[in-house]
């Protein structure tokens, strides 16, 4: 990550996209060049983000759809997307008395795929009465792998669902508008253009 906004700087490219941001806010404050933030809100840094408080809610009324009574929800409190549609999710689930668990991650626990099988046995141990799990797309098909009796649904929708011969309901955002919209903003500040809006929302 560090790298790329280095070659940033040298204008070795023009614009930036940042989908996965773990530098401190201050490190991208701190350069004066076109970037566009996915989720991750970073002050001054224009911003293109899935509504996941919709998300929440839409997997909040799935899980209530299915008569389920305790549900897990992995969450990161430092990814936008994710904290929201946790957020949303509890709101829903508690206003029919439903009880939510919810499980903090680092994130290297959902793009290892060996990492989300060991963490998923260890939840399961811990939490054997849970009847719902939301997690990102790779946590939720380790789960679906290991537990066949709870109703299992993925957060983003990616190739990742597919791991399994099982297909998993998914809560998918709509990938190609959020790359349109980022790609446009990002031509505009190329271009030294005005933005109408420094934050999109897709549906």
């Amino acid at each position: 990550e560090r790298e790329y906004l280095d070659t940033l700087e040298r204008n070795l490219f023009d614009g930036l996209i940042v989908g996965s941001a773990f530098l401190s806010d201050e490190y991208y404050m701190n350069i004066e060049k076109p970037i566009i933030s996915l989720d991750r809100i970073i002050p001054g840094i224009p911003l293109v983000t899935s509504d996941h408080h919709q998300g929440g809610i839409l997997a909040g009324e799935l899980f209530l759809e299915k008569g389920c009574k305790k549900v897990m929800c992995f969450s990161d409190p430092t990814r936008m997307e994710l904290a929201s549609a946790a957020r949303a999710l509890l709101d829903v689930m508690e206003k029919h008395n439903r009880e939510v668990i919810i499980e903090s991650f680092q994130w290297e626990e959902v793009v290892n795929y060996q990492l989300c099988m060991k963490r998923t046995r260890t939840l399961l141990d811990q939490y054997p009465d849970v009847d719902g799990i939301m997690a990102l797309d790779l946590c939720a098909a380790a789960f679906l792998k290991t537990e066949k009796n709870k109703k299992i649904l993925a957060y983003d929708g990616t190739y990742a669902t597919d791991f399994n011969y099982h297909s998993i309901d998914s809560i998918v955002q709509d990938a190609k508008k959020v790359a349109k919209e980022s790609v446009n903003m990002l031509i505009k500040l190329i271009n030294d253009q005005p933005l109408k809006k420094r934050e999109v929302l897709v549906p």
